[in-house]
């Protein structure tokens, strides 16, 4: 759930070490009244990778776009810088598959004075090699 509207992702990691990862995301976003797509990178910390339940904070920046669904008039240009924090936990199914649910809060820096805020819950599974 991105804002109301749903949507579904992507992303890729490289651990840095066991603590500390960089994640690249994408995310597309369909909701009632517009579509779009988020793209972020994240720097993802996780204190106890060793525990079967671990959590994890993330720190990351990116980019939002959001294409209203009007026909009659013509939109402005909605493609705007996000930054964003989001705490989680992974939990490990296998050697090799975990579950990961995580909560984020996007703080969306838009050029008409007016910056919002999207809160993003999702979950899914996820596998390495």
């Amino acid at each position: 759930d991105f804002g109301g509207a749903s949507s579904l992702g992507v992303y890729g990691s490289w651990h840095l070490n066991r603590h500390v990862a960089t994640e690249l995301r994408f995310t597309d976003v369909s909701g009632s009244f517009s579509d779009g797509w988020l793209a972020v990178a994240d720097l993802v910390m996780q204190p106890f990778p060793e525990w079967r339940l671990s959590p994890f904070a993330a720190l990351g920046t990116g980019v939002l776009r959001t294409e209203p669904k009007a026909t009659l008039v013509q939109t402005e240009d909605r493609t705007d810088q996000v930054g964003h924090v989001g705490i989680g936990l992974r939990a490990h199914l296998t050697k090799r598959l975990l579950l990961r649910g995580e909560y984020s809060s996007y703080l969306a820096f838009t050029s008409r004075d007016d910056n919002e805020e999207v809160d993003e819950w999702k979950a899914g599974f996820a596998f390495f090699f």
